[in-house]
């Protein structure tokens, strides 16, 4: 339920029990391939560790387990690489690469001239990327000296916290964790500084520069003296009182100091044990699998050349069966495709074919109007030259007339006369 805004104070939450959380969608193979990587190997056992504390120490735990281990990996991965890049000079780091060359003419190349200035330019570049790779080296030591100096300070800073949360949780808070801290160095000094290679009075050192203590603390440990002592004189089966006295000392009562030294160890130095043994056996699984493709390679090889050496050569028969056979089989791939190409083509020469009679009918209807109207034309033409004849004619008939006429007025005239 969501919490209303004008709320400032006393905000409450209902979980609701019914509902379904999401699954873990990590199946068992990608589970072991991701603890494969040693870093995660490393996570996953501090996370086992600490989820059988209490919830608020296995919190600070874990944070300051999670980031010791980060320090740790950075500075075995630089360590790593300097020892590898080190002794071998060809070696060259990527910010080393450099390239260059001289462009001239291909008729100038083969010059010797040029060879000669060509091969010192090689040598010069070379002599440069020796130096860039050995400035490299130097900056990669001073990489690993700060890292270093970080690493031994941040396990002064996180054994005091995490011993005072242990001895919180442990109900003894009113114990000075300086104190336990120096009883934790004096007895289990080997296994807490295994992995920052410093000894017990740098540490010592480092532990009081951080905390700004005078001097590291000092603490009373219990002496044992001899109850006995043999007398030469007597029997070994008879002892003598020593009179010796032996001053009484004040041991300091640190409570569950064994399970403290227990709990830093998971937490900062177990993480850290089977992130460098799965480091080491992927190397040897990588070492072995070369090794395995190696020799399967060259025995597969191997095996196959004596597979082809011991087999007899094929009869001629056979092998005139294999090239009936194979000619069958194309002749009949290229019989169908040519009858589908001839469907094709058929299918196209219809889709012509009905065009063309379209199209001619277009025409004839177009060559027709033409016909028609020259006959018309034609007919037109012959009626006007009938009229134009025939107007002649009449002409011609209408001035004979006339002629005749005056031809017998005239005679009219004269026989008058």
């Amino acid at each position: 339920m969501s919490t209303s805004i004008d709320q400032t104070s006393n905000k409450r939450v209902r979980v609701d029990p019914t509902t379904h959380t999401i699954p873990d969608t990590l199946d068992a193979t990608a589970i072991a391939k991701r603890l494969k990587v040693p870093k995660a190997r490393a996570s996953a056992t501090i996370v086992a560790h600490t989820e059988t504390l209490l919830p608020q120490l296995s919190t600070i735990l874990k944070t300051l387990g999670e980031k010791h281990l980060y320090l740790l990996h950075r500075f075995y991965n630089k360590s790593n690489q300097l020892a590898r890049m080190e002794p071998d000079e060809t070696i060259i780091p990527r910010s080393a690469r450099l390239k260059f060359e001289l462009s001239v003419p291909k008729c100038i190349e083969e010059l010797p001239d040029f060879q000669t200035l060509s091969a010192v330019c090689i040598s010069d570049l070379s002599k440069c990327k020796l130096l860039f790779r050995q400035r490299v080296i130097d900056a990669l030591k001073i990489e690993i000296k700060f890292y270093t100096t970080e690493l031994k300070e941040h396990l002064a800073k996180v054994l005091y916290t995490a011993a005072a949360a242990v001895l919180i949780s442990n109900g003894s808070s009113n114990v000075n964790t300086h104190r336990a801290v120096a009883h934790l160095l004096s007895g289990h000094h080997e296994i807490l500084l295994k992995h920052v290679h410093m000894n017990v009075e740098e540490f010592k050192i480092v532990y009081s520069c951080i905390h700004a203590l005078p001097s590291f603390p000092s603490i009373n440990v219990a002496v044992t003296t001899p109850n006995s002592n043999l007398n030469n004189g007597t029997s070994r089966f008879f002892t003598q009182q020593s009179t010796q006295q032996y001053e009484p000392t004040v041991i300091d009562a640190i409570p569950q100091l064994d399970l403290i030294s227990r709990t830093l160890s998971c937490i900062f130095i177990s993480p850290f044990d089977n992130y460098l043994e799965q480091h080491r056996n992927n190397i040897i699984e990588l070492d072995l699998k070369k090794l395995v493709e190696e020799e399967l390679s060259v025995s597969a090889t191997t095996d196959a050349q004596m597979a082809v050496e011991e087999e007899d050569s094929a009869s001629r028969v056979l092998l005139n069966e294999l090239v009936r056979k194979e000619s069958r089989k194309h002749t009949a791939e290229l019989s169908a495709e040519i009858a589908s190409l001839k469907q094709v083509i058929q299918s196209l020469k219809g889709q012509r074919g009905h065009k063309q009679r379209g199209a001619s009918s277009k025409t004839n209807a177009s060559t027709k109007k033409p016909t028609k109207n020259a006959k018309a034309k034609g007919a037109k033409a012959a009626a006007n030259a009938n009229a134009s004849s025939k107007g002649k004619k009449q002409n011609a008939s209408s001035l004979k007339k006339k002629g005749t006429k005056k031809k017998n007025t005239g005679s009219k005239t004269g026989k008058n006369k």
